[in-house]
């Protein structure tokens, strides 16, 4: 009897154990969950961190080529600025020094500008207007 007795008290000891045992493993299998859950929050959180450093990089990169470009324009840009003393008849301007220049020198000596002569029609009447051959050509061009 003794013998079946401390079966029977084994086997409850055991199935407690067994329980407890199973207890202990639904935590521990808890918390693996929670752990890995908060492992991917944290991967997830450190990917979203490095794409910011990587977005804010490019972003650096970006706006310092926009200040070379405009470093470089600002070196390219020639304005003429203030008063600038001309002629009233002949037009030519007088530069720093005193001398009279004319308007098209004083300009392409202070900016990028070049010149390419012409004449407005009112100069090409007033210049050639009694000319024979321009009166030909004006009334044929006026024909078309």
């Amino acid at each position: 009897m003794t013998d079946i007795f401390s079966r029977i008290t084994f086997g409850k000891k055991f199935s407690r154990l067994e329980g407890q045992l199973a207890d202990k493993q639904k935590e521990v299998d808890y918390y693996k969950k929670v752990a890995q859950e908060a492992g991917q929050k944290r991967l997830l959180e450190v990917y979203q961190m490095t794409k910011l450093i990587e977005e804010k990089e490019i972003a650096e990169q970006e706006r310092e080529k926009v200040i070379e470009e405009l470093k470089t324009a600002l070196n390219e840009v020639k304005t003429l600025q203030g008063f600038i003393p001309i002629c009233a008849s002949c037009k030519k301007i007088r530069d720093d020094t005193g001398y009279w220049n004319s308007i098209e020198k004083y300009i392409q000596e202070h900016s990028d500008a070049t010149f390419s002569h012409g004449l407005c029609p009112e100069c090409l009447e007033k210049i050639y207007g009694k000319e024979e051959w321009y009166n030909k050509f004006k009334n044929k061009d006026a024909g078309k």
